[in-house]
């Protein structure tokens, strides 16, 4: 009888289960990092915010540029390209809305707001992981795809309730030590 050599994770995934594993470890971070602050802090950190707009221009720029290679379409319909300029229309009403008195106006960028969030988002995330994560359109198998999705919302939802829950985790110092603002509801350092 001979001995195989232990094989590497890598070795014992097929394509479609490798693109799925990658999928949920890239998401993960990012997926926790704006649920955390969002739950700590009610807020979605401007830094995250241009991210996304930066994203979504790029990817339509691209969209762009590509279409006028020889021989070649938008690599996107245009209900994508309107999803990708979504954000930026939000940025102009979102400007607009600043120190405006106009309730129109701010009502206006609180729709954006609301379809940028809801269609806007999930959509660049998924185009984001289609674009660079390997493997990922090799996922075909439904329950996968669902698993993938559970699993962002998972650490999504569990980003966002450590982050509201944080005095529970961390104390004020520990935000203070990292250079954050202390949450509100950060627990105060005993000496």
């Amino acid at each position: 009888m001979t001995e195989q050599p232990n094989k590497g994770l890598k070795d014992r995934l097929d394509g479609e289960t490798s693109g799925f594993f990658i999928a949920a470890i890239a998401t993960a971070p990012p997926t926790w990092t704006i649920a955390f602050n969002f739950g700590a802090f009610n807020t979605v950190f401007y830094g995250h915010l241009f991210t996304i707009w930066a994203a979504s221009i790029a990817m339509f720029l691209a969209g762009l540029v590509l279409s006028t290679k020889k021989n070649s379409q938008m690599p996107f319909s245009w209900w994508s390209a309107l999803l990708l300029i979504l954000p930026s229309i939000w940025m102009v009403f979102d400007v607009l809305a600043i120190g405006s008195s106009s309730e129109f106006v701010t009502a206006v960028s609180v729709l954006f707001m609301v379809l940028v969030v809801f269609l806007s988002v999930p959509f660049i995330v998924y185009f984001l992981v289609m674009a660079v994560v390997p493997g990922v359109e090799q996922i075909s198998s439904k329950k996968l795809q669902f698993g993938l999705v559970g699993i962002i919302l998972v650490i999504g939802l569990s980003g966002f309730t450590a982050g509201r829950n944080n005095f529970l985790l961390m104390t004020c110092e520990d935000f203070n030590v990292a250079g954050d603002t202390e949450p509100a509801n950060c627990w105060p350092e005993q000496n």
